[in-house]
């Protein structure tokens, strides 16, 4: 006899690890069995080391051939044992008998899981059946049917619900199947009693009538629902089961009689919400779950339209059958669904029939790589050149994946639709009721009496799409109905709003954006502020809540994000101290530093900031996705910059190089705060500030030829130069300093280029720039020509000093080199350069004489006290005008001094290294606090973070005086390097 148990055990050896325990019953049990068989004469009527066709003939057989109870339940331990073998072998020949060789594979799959179904519920009904004729031997017991709630082939465990009849003592049942319960538990597969369990009983089994009572009391859930409106008879009373369905899942089916058809829409709101929550989930980028991917979203919306047609039919493939039937219009939809239910379910069957009954399935994981490639292989794909069997598969994966979540988007809007005909909240968000002059009620307390339907519902587009009205007529009396309500009963009904925030938080947080958004009045703010908090210590009892808002900083970022830019900071304290618990998902904790990282930003920014970030993340939504990663930021802002060259109507064209500006500045931002030097920040910051000068100067000009009405042209005579901090190339200045010079006397190019600078500066202004035009005082005009500028600054007034200061700092933005070169023949080399002595001694006094009575409040300006940024670019120009230098006030500048005057380099290095320090502290300073030069200390706890500190008051003390400290000697320096000019 060890000779087949050797082959069997051979067989098996590739199948996953957990059929080694039936291969060790069938070896521990085989010779009590072949000698009861053999002893009784039935020996032939038993199939051991072969797959029957006949398990509840044999099963019986050999359960009448024990001669005790303990004999018996150890000879159906071991038939069952084998048979699961010999199924499960049945099952891998005839995948490689039909699947590999089949050209119709999605039929084949469909067929073949039917039949896996089929075999695995005979197998386990006549074994608990066997089971429970020993346990209930010489017992009374009550009329009673078991329901199979889950998946038929699922070999992992069997979701059953037991239903018994009432008025008979359920106490011999109940023990008889907590039997049957470790008995399975031991020899076969778990058992899992969800659906009795969910009325409320420590019993295994429930009546009726108490089945009744959990709905009538709405003590239910969506997830309790699906599963009784999915239970086929397993065992026991068809009659009872028949029974059950009348008079308590048949209400949840759609009645168009009916006119109240709550429970319908109860589990219609449960599972649209849960749908939405498990596709909103990232897809893992290191394994794949056919069950969380596809099944589950697929088999939840299978349960409502079965409800919405009429459906009897509980499987899967035979629902889908007709509603190909019912409802041709969605043909294409349910055929792409059933693709997806027929590849995902062969394929974790297999998955778990051969390596592990596991649902997260690490593809690039060994040995498991290899297992997937085998299964792969085994069902058709084939390796082509250096592409391996299991990437085929995987592609097919998710573009089966990607059909089947376009037509279930199609899908849950017809139910969607379905829903808003049918709900009985029609005349609550119709109006009808609070728009009526004999209502007394209150709306936001009807609203929550008419909507209990269950436990656990998410959805509530309809509701929210009426609060988010643009007429404001429900909102507005939604927001007078709290109004109206006292402290304790406004405390209780508003926790009730906010209770769905264990379940799926991005509903919650999108009801609060929309009463945030429509706060126009205080009782709104107010309202919205209340609310928050709310939630927010309803968010602090939750073990989870890191979890399940990292997921909602992926799905639902412009949400999250406009709930985090209304919080007081108070509040987004209260939610940074929630959130900085580490999240249990491997596959959200990935995104837990995009949240945290969001967060921050609402806690520690300044309306410097956010002005640019909020417009960005509502259009851009990927930006919040990345976060963290700045090279994909500057992909995504270059691919647009990219785009501007298109052929689009100047209007749009405006918007996306404003939306350019504003995307690089929140990189550059988020690279300043990530601790990137100020070296660095401010060459990126300039580049793509010129980039976005550049190209507005050329929209505007084409813009005012389109007005015009034919082409203007300047003939290369029309100059820009940035001056102020954006010549110095210095990032993060408010202001935008800059001159035009018009080297041509004709009135209407004066006039046509004047139109094309207010162009610009009406789009500069959107992006919260003042432009300023420093001659434009002087001329009143925007433009100027070099004959005015020579009359002009051939003065020796102190405005003229400044003047030409500016002209010595600038850059040329946009003109040609000619006209560059005119400004330096007209202005620059006579008026600067020749005159370097008298403006350097300008420059000199200037510097000294703001020193020389320096007021205590200006010691903090980061600008103008000893040592900060006036003084550096004082000294810069002194040395551009003593070497008679060209370059841009920077460090490339300080550079070539340090080749100009070799002993001074010790000097300029510490004014390099000065600048870089105070330009980082004061462009995270506007970032984090205000976009102003006085530094406060109490402000400084934030900046010091940045730099690598605690956000403490010790720490915002040390960089404060680090400041002090680097001032003091950069002023020293600035001093003795401006006295040895000449030297």
């Amino acid at each position: 006899m060890k000779q087949p148990l050797a082959r069997l055990a051979e067989k098996t050896a590739n199948l996953g690890n957990y059929n080694l325990k039936y291969i060790h019953m069938v070896s521990s049990s085989i010779d009590s069995l072949l000698s009861a068989l053999e002893r009784e004469g039935v020996r032939d009527r038993v199939h051991l080391w072969s797959y029957s066709v006949d398990i509840p003939g044999e099963m019986d057989v050999v359960r009448k051939s024990a001669r005790s109870k303990d004999e018996a339940l150890e000879m159906l331990g071991c038939y069952y044992a084998l048979q699961f073998l010999h199924m499960n072998l049945r099952m891998v020949d005839l995948v490689k008998l039909e699947l590999a060789t089949s050209t119709v594979r999605d039929h084949t799959s469909r067929k073949f899981m039917l039949e896996v179904g089929r075999m695995f519920r005979q197998l386990t009904r006549s074994y608990m059946h066997g089971l429970l004729s020993i346990f209930l031997e010489d017992i009374s017991y009550p009329e009673f049917v078991m329901l199979g709630v889950g998946t038929k082939s699922d070999q992992d465990d069997i979701d059953l619900g037991i239903v018994r009849r009432s008025g008979e003592d359920p106490e011999a049942l109940n023990r008889a199947l907590g039997k049957l319960s470790n008995q399975m538990f031991k020899t076969a597969t778990r058992l899992h009693f969800h659906l009795s369990e969910y009325v409320g009983s420590k019993s295994l089994t429930a009546t009726i009538e108490e089945y009744e009572e959990v709905l009538d009391k709405n003590a239910y859930d969506f997830i309790m629902v699906n599963e009784m409106i999915g239970a086929a008879t397993i065992l026991g009373s068809k009659n009872l089961h028949e029974e059950f369905r009348e008079r308590v899942t048949d209400r949840f089916f759609f009645d168009s009689h009916n006119r109240q058809n709550r429970f319908h829409e109860g589990f219609l709101r449960g599972i649209l919400g849960e749908i939405r929550s498990v596709l909103s989930r990232p897809l893992s980028t290191y394994s794949i779950n056919p069950k969380e991917d596809g099944l589950r979203p697929i088999r939840g919306l299978l349960s409502a339209l079965k409800l919405v047609h009429g459906i009897e039919k509980v499987n899967a493939w035979e629902i889908l059958d007709e509603l190909r039937i019912k409802d041709t219009w969605r043909k294409e939809q349910y055929d792409d669904i059933e693709k997806t239910l027929s590849f995902f379910e062969l394929f974790r069957h297999l998955y778990q029939l051969l390596v592990a009954q596991d649902e997260e399935i690490a593809i690039r994981e060994e040995p498991v790589e290899a297992m997937v490639a085998g299964i792969a292989r085994m069902i058709g794909f084939e390796d082509r050149g250096m592409v391996p069997a299991e990437d085929f598969m995987l592609v097919l994966y998710y573009r089966f994946l990607e059909k089947s979540v376009d037509a279930i988007d199609i899908l849950t809007g017809d139910l969607r639709k379905h829903l808003k005909d049918v709900s009985v909240l029609r005349p609550i968000l119709s109006g009808k009721i609070h728009s009526d002059p004999d209502y007394n009620g209150n709306l936001a307390v009807d609203f929550i009496k008419k909507s209990f339907f269950s436990a656990n519902i998410t959805y509530w587009d309809d509701f929210l799409d009426e609060l988010d009205d643009p007429s404001g007529e429900f909102y507005s009396e939604f927001i007078r109905s709290f109004a109206m309500l006292h402290k304790k009963m406004r405390r209780r009904v508003g926790s009730v709003y906010v209770s769905g925030i264990q379940h799926d938080p991005a509903p919650i947080l999108k009801f609060l954006t929309i009463l945030a958004k429509r706060s126009e009045t205080d009782e709104g703010r107010e309202l919205f502020g209340f609310l928050s908090s709310l939630m927010i210590n309803e968010l602090g009892e939750l073990p989870d809540a890191s979890d399940s808002l990292s997921v909602v900083s992926v799905s639902h970022p412009v949400i999250l994000n406009n709930f985090l830019a209304n919080l007081s900071w108070k509040q987004l304290e209260n939610f940074m101290a929630i959130i900085r618990k580490k999240p249990v998902l491997p596959d959200t904790a990935k995104y837990h530093g995009q949240l945290v990282a969001l967060t921050n930003i609402h806690r520690q920014s300044s309306h410097f900031f956010r002005r640019h970030f909020h417009p960005i993340l509502s259009k851009y939504p990927v930006f919040i996705k990345n976060l963290y990663n700045n090279e994909r930021l500057r992909e995504i802002s270059d691919g647009l910059y990219s785009d501007l060259t298109s052929l689009e109507p100047l209007d749009i064209l405006f918007k996306r190089v404003g939306d350019y500006y504003d995307m690089e500045f929140v990189r550059v931002s988020l690279l300043v705060l990530s601790g990137a030097g100020s070296e660095r920040t401010d060459a990126e910051f300039i580049e793509f500030s010129d980039r976005y000068t550049q190209l507005l100067y050329e929209f505007a000009m084409q813009d005012v030829h389109m007005a015009h009405g034919y082409p203007v042209q300047t003939h290369d005579l029309l100059a820009m130069y940035a001056a102020g901090g954006h010549a110095r190339e210095q990032g993060f200045d408010d202001d935008y300093d800059m001159f035009f010079i018009l080297d041509s006397s004709d009135a209407e190019t004066i006039t046509l280029c004047n139109r094309i600078v207010a162009k610009m500066n009406f789009h500069i202004l959107k992006r919260g720039i003042l432009p300023h035009h420093r001659f434009a005082d002087h001329f009143g005009s925007y433009l100027v020509s070099f004959e005015q500028l020579v009359d002009h600054l051939s003065g020796t007034s102190d405005n003229v000093y400044v003047d030409l200061s500016q002209i010595l700092g600038s850059r040329m933005l946009t003109g040609t080199r000619k006209l560059d070169k005119k400004l330096m023949k007209t202005i620059v080399e006579p008026l600067i350069f020749e005159r370097n002595r008298e403006f350097v001694d300008y420059l000199y006094q200037e510097t000294m004489g703001r020193h020389s009575s320096t007021d205590a409040s200006v010691r903090t300006n980061i600008k103008e006290c000893p040592g900060g940024q006036r003084d550096i670019e004082m000294l810069l120009l002194i040395y551009k005008a003593r070497h008679r230098l060209r370059d841009p006030l920077s460090r490339k500048m300080l550079e070539n001094l340090k080749e100009l005057s070799p002993e001074k380099a010790d000097d300029f290095d510490m004014i390099i290294e000065h600048m870089n320090f105070i330009r980082r502290l004061r462009d995270i300073y506007r970032l984090k606090v205000a976009a102003q030069d006085e530094i406060e200390m109490d402000s400084m706890g934030a900046v010091a973070e940045s730099f690598g500190m605690e956000n403490t008051p010790e720490a915002a003390k040390i960089l404060y005086n680090m400041f002090i400290e680097s001032t003091d000697n950069a002023y020293i320096t600035v001093r003795r390097l401006m006295d040895g000019v000449w030297n």
